[in-house]
């Protein structure tokens, strides 16, 4: 069972969770241009997953891992770029770096 001190915190670590939610693309709208490509068909995604992780007592090494995962996506709706109606296109990559 949670505690109020457990509620409040999980409260507290969701307010600002759901705010970055509701906001618009972190790059915003590139004058425009971005709304105007989505009007065609034409999206883009950017995901970023970061990892640390490393012993903080006892073990023979106490030191961290630092990695992390990009995945960059672009979308195509046919539909409105060609009249391709139930075509779609995605072009995805990724990388990964650190240890």
């Amino acid at each position: 069972m949670l505690s109020r001190h457990h509620l409040a915190l999980a409260v507290l670590l969701a307010c600002p969770l759901a705010a970055l939610a509701q906001q618009g693309p972190l790059t915003g709208d590139w004058c425009g241009n971005r709304s105007c490509l989505a009007e065609c068909g034409v999206t883009f995604d950017l995901d970023a997953v970061q990892f640390f992780g490393g012993v903080t007592s006892g073990g023979l090494e106490q030191t961290g891992r630092y990695a992390g995962h990009n995945d960059y996506v672009v979308n195509f709706d046919m539909d409105k770029l060609a009249g391709r109606e139930g075509l779609f296109v995605k072009l995805r990559a990724e990388h990964r770096y650190g240890e």
